[in-house]
């Protein structure tokens, strides 16, 4: 006999996955706000580039997944961040709502050039972790979202 909360399992374990990434960007502009004083949106923005160069590596030009994942990490995060730096530092005595428009800017610009470079298209890609699932309970679980809501964990406990 079902009950409820054998409806509610599913939704509640893809929840958790989902909800996990989202929660690390929450953290991350919650973060950088405690210690800068300004929202930044620029994070969130290279965040996607390094998404966009990792299937670039991997699909376009035949990487191995996660050489390309960790070649597209180190190179975003090291240019968007030295982008990001400069910025701070020309806006450091501007007031809140010129460097809350300035990551904004930046934001859109990335988005901007991924545009650009890529189209508007959704670009397919296929799942580099795996895909097969466990059952728990009444649920079937992908070691792909146990794998998501772990590092997540990490993440925030890091």
């Amino acid at each position: 006999m079902y009950t409820v909360i054998d409806n509610l399992l599913p939704f509640i374990v893809t929840g958790l996955s989902t909800g996990s990434v989202f929660a690390i960007a929450a953290m991350g502009l919650v973060l950088t706000y405690k210690t800068s004083g300004v929202f930044n949106f620029g994070p969130e923005a290279l965040a996607a580039a390094g998404a966009y160069v990792t299937w670039d590596l991997w699909v376009q030009r035949g990487w191995p997944w996660p050489l390309a994942l960790l070649t597209a990490v180190a190179a975003v995060g090291i240019v968007g961040g030295f982008v990001l730096e400069r910025v701070a530092v020309g806006l450091a005595d501007k007031p809140a709502a010129l460097r809350v428009v300035a990551t904004v800017g930046v934001l859109l610009a990335v988005q901007a050039a991924l545009t650009i470079h890529y189209g508007s298209a959704s670009i397919p890609m296929d799942y580099f972790l795996p895909s097969e699932t466990v059952e728990v309970g009444s649920v079937n679980i992908r070691y792909e979202q146990m794998i998501v809501f772990v590092v997540a964990l990490g993440c925030a406990v890091g």
